[in-house]
Formats: C-alpha cells, sequence, structure tokens
C-alpha cells in the first residue's frame, strides 16, 4: 500500500471488511488500494537526485507548534 505508518494498514482493512460485506468486487477495491495517495504535506516522501528522501509532514504545521 503506498502510504506510511501501519494505521493505514488497519484502515484499508477496515475499508476492505466493509466494501467486501457490500457485495465491492475485489478488483474494485484492489485498484481503489493501489491508486491511494497521502494528502499534500502529510506524509509525502520527496526523493531527491542526491540519493536521499525526506518525508514531508508538516500539513497544519506553525512556528509555535514547533519552537515549545
Amino acid at each position: 500500500m503506498p502510504l506510511l505508518g501501519a494505521h493505514n494498514i488497519t484502515n484499508a482493512l477496515a475499508a476492505i471488511t466493509v466494501g467486501a460485506s457490500h457485495g465491492v468486487p475485489w478488483e474494485d477495491m484492489q485498484a481503489a488500494g493501489a491508486g491511494l495517495k497521502p494528502a499534500k504535506m502529510r506524509g509525502e516522501v520527496i526523493r531527491f537526485q542526491l540519493g536521499f528522501a525526506a518525508i514531508d509532514d508538516s500539513y497544519n504545521s506553525n512556528p509555535r507548534a514547533l519552537t515549545e
């Protein structure tokens, strides 16, 4: 799954359970899961040409939160 964090696996399993109980075909659920991507600035993996990566999780951040 293309989202970071173990909690996203739990969320996906819950969504699959609901989908299966409502007759959503497995192929549709699989395609939807594969197409997931994080919201802007929420666990976005940014890969740089120099071979390193950074995770941008700055959504809803503010200067005061960073200083306290």
